[in-house]
């Protein structure tokens, strides 16, 4: 496929750990440096069970600890306003239903009603890849509920969210573990410049409700010890899990501004490939291929890469991943004609690994740090681990000013790999000023203003009413 179109982000939600419900709360935990691990929640399992001194033993991991979880009672869901009865909520995956939820609050973002959009040539991309309520119902077959496959298949993920607002165009769930996120949001890219579809929903959602995933990593070797992640630096062995809810809306930019959509970021180029054969395993990243698609992807858009500030790296804290990520961003971004300081950063320092999730999770950040002009700090990043290209790239400690240069339009790089070979890269940049509706400024001082609140229920009025107290 030859060069992309300009496509815009018109909504995007998340709820991320640290008591992030919300992109607004998310760059709080990011312009803050902090890092938000945690135990795993009692309600959820109790992980000293599993582990066993030895590393390799096949019934326990003893290379990790905790991890990143979201402050909300995954049970909660109002399963009569999305029309879904008691029965099939009781035995649908909570992924699914937080992922409703969600896209709700995306759809609400973008200022698009449910009347608005159903019946619409709207597509649904969903990454997925852990399925532990699938997993936690088949260790007890003799009581599986009546309306369990629907409430745990894959596909579904992406099939109910297009049943349940009325969306009509393609309903897609993919899986290639950690890069499946923004190769979901490659695939809706592709169906908008092919005028496929109008607008399209990509969604990634991640829960721990099982060790099952611990301990097959732990047997990786693909965790830390401490359960925590430290992109970049000494400390990182490996990564510590997280989980997290992304949704994001994009159609064409032409079509968004005429339709004076709200903008939060302008995806220039997005691409993805794979590593293929490599002599030394599935599971090991490869620069060489990453530098690749980087290029493709800046070719496509026709963007020179020397004029980029930041990049936002997949960045695990693995040994090996650092490394590979980082010289061949070095190669990529720091070759001759660059006139700007290059940094690089990872969410993950902040909010662990989500998976599935973690590359949409970065472009929201991506966005968030376009909108505030800002590098923020990689999160329990002290001492770099040596032999990392330094002499070519910045690993910021706080927070700073964006760097910028004279007719170069702020740019952010985001690059996403999947522990199968499966990686995706993609640039943002801020929406174009012409053609935005102006801001409406209040002065809040000047006169009270009235709020209005309706709900389904009167838990759920109570909840929204919460919610906005701040």
């Amino acid at each position: 496929m030859g060069e992309t179109i300009p496509i815009a982000v018109v909504g995007m939600s998340c709820r991320m750990p640290g008591g992030a419900p919300s992109p607004e709360e998310l760059w709080k935990v990011i312009e803050n440096g902090m890092a938000t691990w945690t135990p795993v929640p009692k309600e959820r399992f109790n992980e000293k069970a599993f582990h066993h001194p030895n590393i390799n033993d096949p019934n326990g991991t003893s290379t990790h600890q905790g991890g990143h979880f979201i402050d909300a009672d995954v049970q909660d869901f109002d399963h009569a306003f999305f029309h879904v009865s008691p029965h099939q909520a009781a035995a649908t995956d909570p992924q699914q239903r937080m992922l409703l939820e969600t896209t709700y609050e995306a759809l609400e973002n973008a200022g698009w009603s449910r009347d608005a959009v159903a019946g619409s040539n709207t597509a649904v991309y969903a990454a997925s890849f852990t399925a532990d309520f699938d997993r936690n119902l088949y260790k007890d077959t003799l009581d599986l509920p009546v309306h369990y496959l629907a409430g745990s298949e894959e596909s579904i993920m992406a099939n109910r969210i297009s049943h349940v607002f009325d969306l009509c165009g393609p309903s897609v769930a993919l899986d290639t573990a950690c890069s499946g996120g923004l190769i979901a949001l490659h695939q809706a890219c592709q169906s908008l410049t092919l005028n496929e579809i109008d607008a399209a929903v990509v969604v990634a959602g991640n829960l721990t409700l099982s060790p099952d995933h611990h301990l097959g990593m732990g047997h990786l070797h693909m965790l830390s010890d401490t359960g925590r992640s430290y992109p970049f630096d000494t400390r990182g062995s490996g990564y510590g899990r997280g989980e997290g809810f992304t949704v994001l809306i994009v159609k064409r930019l032409d079509e968004a501004l005429r339709d004076r959509d709200p903008i939060h970021t302008v995806i220039r180029g997005i691409a993805s490939n794979h590593d293929g054969y490599t002599s030394k395993g599935l599971n090991y990243p490869n620069g060489q291929s990453q530098a690749k698609l980087m290029r493709t992807t800046y070719s496509r858009a026709a963007v020179r890469p020397q004029d980029v500030a930041y990049v936002e790296a997949h960045g695990t804290g693995t040994v090996a991943g650092d490394h590979e990520e980082l010289q061949a961003i070095a190669d990529v971004f720091a070759g001759p004609g660059r006139s700007l300081p290059l940094y690089v950063g990872s969410l993950k320092g902040n909010i662990g690994h989500l998976g599935n999730g973690s590359g949409l999770a970065s472009l929201i950040k991506a966005a968030l740090v376009l909108k505030h002009q800002r590098i923020p700090p990689v999160a329990g990043f002290e001492n770099p681990k040596p032999g990392l290209p330094l002499d070519r790239l910045n690993i910021t400690k706080t927070l700073i000013d964006w760097p910028h240069a004279e007719g170069v339009i702020p740019r952010v790089s985001i690059n996403s790999t999947g522990f199968g070979g499966a990686n995706a890269h993609a640039i943002v940049e801020p929406a174009p000023l012409v053609g935005l509706p102006a801001p409406h400024a209040v002065d809040l001082a000047e006169e009270p203003l009235l709020f209005v609140f309706s709900a389904n229920s009167q838990a759920s009025l109570l909840a929204m009413l919460e919610a906005h107290r701040d």
